[in-house]
C-alpha cells in the first residue's frame, strides 16, 4: 500500500517517545496522505490513506499496530 506514498508514520515522535493520540500526515503540497491513532507507539482504530489528488486510497483497521479486519 505504502509503495508510492512515502508515509512517515514512524512509532516515535521527534524527541524519541512513542506517539499517542491522533497522527497525520502531508504531501508535500500539504494534502493529507494519511490519517489515524497511536496508542503507545502502535497504530490502533481506523486509519485512512489517500491519494494526491485527494480521494481516499485505503481505509482499515490497526489493532496494536496489525492489520485487522476488512480493508478497502
Amino acid at each position: 500500500m505504502e509503495s508510492r506514498m512515502k508515509i512517515n508514520a514512524h512509532p516515535l515522535d521527534a524527541d524519541g517517545n512513542p506517539r499517542n493520540g491522533p497522527f497525520i500526515e502531508y504531501f508535500k503540497d500539504g494534502t493529507v496522505a494519511c490519517e489515524g491513532q497511536f496508542s503507545e507507539g502502535q497504530k490502533t482504530g481506523e486509519w485512512k490513506y489517500y491519494l494526491k489528488n485527494g480521494r481516499l486510497k485505503a481505509i482499515g483497521r490497526y489493532q496494536a499496530d496489525q492489520m485487522t479486519g476488512d480493508w478497502l
